[in-house]
């Protein structure tokens, strides 16, 4: 669940690296979530009060009384009081996170706790309402405590999405990256969101002032306040600056970024996929999954990752290419991490790399 992985991920980082991830913190880091809200949005009916909710042939961009503030919505709240992102209740005693903000506040609230860090940029770098309505499915409705939505009010509801970031949303919160785009063009031709996005002026918010990274925290968040989380704090030049001993900067005897030489098996061993490897050959293939549901290999989106790791650890990697991809994505790792063990597939279909992982998984073979 993803409140577990934030912890145990500031875990590590609090036992191992607490001076050099501080610094990180203070050098730009900014925080990439996942906000998939499915139908956790809904639209007040006009005089009905804050638990109403309009049907999805009703809505409107333009008009008031949205809500994007789940799980801290009055319809979450009436339900289940007190839920939280972190769950803390009868009804959800784990994590709650599919909400524009929740990832964003777990993140935030830990990086406080743990490390005193303060207004950190979140950025949903893919999500909004999903899933898409289409002609096999043109009606979603995952929460049936919150209204189904179609084509339409999936169209106004993400326009809604933006402007109540803007106008509604903490100051840290920066925005979302729409997933996927191809998915907006439909059979060659927009989809009504995309029409209305783009009949629509973009709203910008203005006058955030520069909030130091370090010791300013940001207040519990509040989704009653009229202007949810302005920040307060005075800018940089007012806060003491960090010392050599309060932070310490990286120096050249520290060990390089990545793994570490492999002694006997890998730490880790993720997988990735060369650019232009459709991904849903390794996610719907029968004997893919049944390979990673026994060895549990990390899926790795961006060979970046690779520097998270720390020397005291290995890394193998299955790198899975077409013969028209070639080998420059394993001539770029082994460039970079001259220490990680390079895995790799060449196939040139879906079909041959089942066959592939059928071998590994019917033989108990990690690697080939």
């Amino acid at each position: 669940e993803t409140t577990a992985w934030i912890k145990k991920l500031l875990q590590y980082m609090f036992d191992h690296y607490y001076d050099r991830f501080r610094n990180i913190i203070n050098n730009g880091m900014w925080l990439p979530t996942h906000p998939y809200i499915v139908n956790h949005w809904y639209q007040e009916i006009p005089g009905a009060g804050a638990l109403s909710a309009r049907d999805a042939n009703s809505v409107n961009y333009a008009e008031g009384g949205w809500h994007f503030e789940y799980p801290y919505d009055p319809i979450t709240q009436s339900d289940d009081p007190g839920r939280t992102v972190w769950g803390g209740t009868a009804k959800q005693p784990r994590n709650d996170v599919f909400g524009v903000l929740g990832s964003g506040i777990a993140w935030l609230e830990l990086l406080q706790q743990m490390f005193g860090a303060g207004w950190l940029p979140v950025i949903g770098s893919e999500g909004g309402i999903w899933r898409i309505p289409d002609g096999a499915n043109p009606v979603y409705q995952q929460d049936n405590r919150y209204p189904a939505y179609n084509s339409r009010s999936f169209a106004h509801g993400t326009v809604a999405m933006f402007d109540w970031i803007t106008d509604n949303a903490p100051a840290w919160m920066f925005g979302i990256t729409l997933w996927r785009i191809e998915d907006y063009y439909r059979y060659g031709d927009p989809i009504e969101a995309l029409g209305l996005l783009s009949a629509t002026r973009a709203r910008l918010r203005n006058n955030i002032p520069a909030i130091p990274a370090l010791g300013a925290a940001p207040p519990p968040y509040d989704p009653n306040a009229t202007v949810v989380q302005q920040p307060t704090a005075e800018p940089p030049t007012a806060e003491p600056q960090p010392t050599q001993t309060q932070i310490p900067v990286p120096t050249a005897t520290l060990a390089p970024p990545g793994p570490g030489p492999i002694h006997g098996s890998p730490t880790y061993h993720f997988v990735t996929l060369a650019p232009g490897v459709d991904s849903n050959w390794f996610f719907q293939s029968v004997f893919t999954r049944l390979y990673w549901q026994r060895f549990m290999p990390v899926m790795m989106p961006e060979i970046e990752f690779i520097d998270l790791l720390s020397y005291d650890s290995s890394l193998a990697v299955t790198v899975i290419t077409t013969p028209q991809t070639g080998t420059m994505l394993q001539d770029q790792i082994r460039q970079r991490w001259n220490t990680v063990w390079i895995d790799a597939v060449s196939v040139n279909d879906a079909a041959e790399l089942d066959r592939v992982f059928q071998l590994r998984f019917e033989n108990g073979l990690r690697f080939a």
